[in-house]
């Protein structure tokens, strides 16, 4: 077995918002950005893929999930709409900060069980 590689420190930048309109940008000459933490190649980088590979299924198969655009194509192709439904889209901001942890660790604990068995 090959030893790891030792870890690299994780590199921090902005993805700058420029479809943003320039008069909300916060400084004439800069719009607002989402902040980037790169993972590759880190220290955590390990775990997140081991948490990942465990539950990205169980997302995968939750009735709500769509992959894509294409998904959600095939999901709603042949149904009717009627004429007092609204289909809307979120900008979620801030969803991994703003997690209950205690709740989402329960939830996850629960899902496991249900598809596992109490064991």
């Amino acid at each position: 077995m090959s030893p790891e590689a030792p870890d690299k420190p994780r590199p921090f930048y902005v993805l700058p918002k420029v479809h943003k309109p320039r008069n909300k940008w916060p400084h004439p000459n800069m719009p607002e950005g989402w902040p980037i933490v790169a993972d590759c190649g880190s220290e955590t980088e390990r775990i997140c893929k081991y948490i990942d590979h465990y539950l990205k299924p169980l997302a995968n198969n939750h009735p709500s999930y769509i992959k894509d655009t294409y998904d959600f194509i095939s999901k709603v192709r042949g149904h009717t709409v009627s004429s007092n439904t609204f289909l809307v889209t979120g900008d979620v901001t801030g969803l991994y900060t703003n997690m209950n942890i205690d709740l989402t660790l329960n939830l996850v604990r629960e899902i496991f069980l249900k598809i596992s068995g109490p064991n």
